[in-house]
């Protein structure tokens, strides 16, 4: 039986290897197949695989679809569902509305129960890749306050080879009250898959002010971030930490995410 494989980290090891070689094969998705090498050249491996090569990995949520609060452009698939936690604030649900288009929903529940703290988030993203190595998405957030709502529209791209993934993201935030002072917002994020199971993940964000469109062009915050993430058969776990510009420690930071 001849499979369309991704092989992660054996392929120096075949080059040296017999033919009567047993290789495990770990797949994008999470799942482990083993079987005995039958042929290689540089463009193609073909394996005979195990008969009790079926009892494989569960499937693990890839979390491709964003780092830790930008988007990428891969997407959820349509009809699936994901509900994420920020830290202990900012809970939100996603919905695949197709599998290009997806919806957000969500709020700082905690601040509900203050007084003034009313707020909500409505988001949509599109985007897509070709064939899982170019894409590219734009979209809105809208966050809704008592007394105020923020407007957020983004675009960016993502380039993605093997295990790998990196994104571009630019964004601009105005309040309806004055939609001529906005906040422009460059994100750069990454990730790695290091294993089925765990992969390293860092955003990097710029944030301008409004004074800085009008010359004051050295006003403006940095956060770096790396985390690390771990991939489950229904949940993602992020742990790692923030560096925000003038703080001298790290902020630790900590979110999950479930798919249904």
């Amino acid at each position: 039986m001849k499979q369309h494989i991704a092989i992660l980290g054996i392929f120096a090891s075949l080059l040296f290897a017999g033919t009567d070689s047993t290789v495990t094969v770990h797949f994008t998705d999470g799942t482990e197949r083993s079987g005995h090498l039958v042929y290689m050249d540089s463009n193609r491996v073909e394996i005979a695989l195990h008969s009790d090569s079926s009892a494989s990995a569960p499937l693990r949520v890839d979390g491709r679809s964003r780092y830790l609060y930008a988007p990428s452009s891969f997407n959820l698939d349509a009809g699936k569902m994901q509900f994420s936690q920020k830290e202990l604030l900012f809970s939100t649900f996603a919905y695949g509305l197709t599998d290009n288009v997806s919806l957000q929903v969500g709020s700082v529940i905690p601040a509900l129960f203050v007084s003034g703290g009313r707020n909500g988030l409505l988001g949509i993203k599109a985007g897509g890749m070709w064939h899982d190595r170019l894409g590219a998405h734009a979209g809105m957030q809208t966050f809704f306050f008592e007394k105020s709502t923020l407007l957020v529209p983004f675009a960016g791209v993502t380039g993605a080879q093997g295990p790998g993934q990196v994104s571009f993201n630019y964004a601009q935030g105005s309040t309806t009250e004055n939609l001529h002072e906005r906040i422009s917002i460059y994100d750069l994020a990454g990730a790695y898959r290091i294993m089925p199971s765990l992969s390293l993940v860092s955003e990097n964000f710029l944030v301008f002010p409004p004074s800085a469109s009008t010359g004051n062009s050295d006003k403006y915050l940095w956060i770096a971030s790396l985390v690390a993430r771990y991939h489950g058969p229904v949940m993602v776990l992020d742990a790692g930490f923030l560096k925000v510009q003038d703080l001298q420690i790290p902020i630790p930071w900590v979110d999950f995410s479930f798919q249904f």
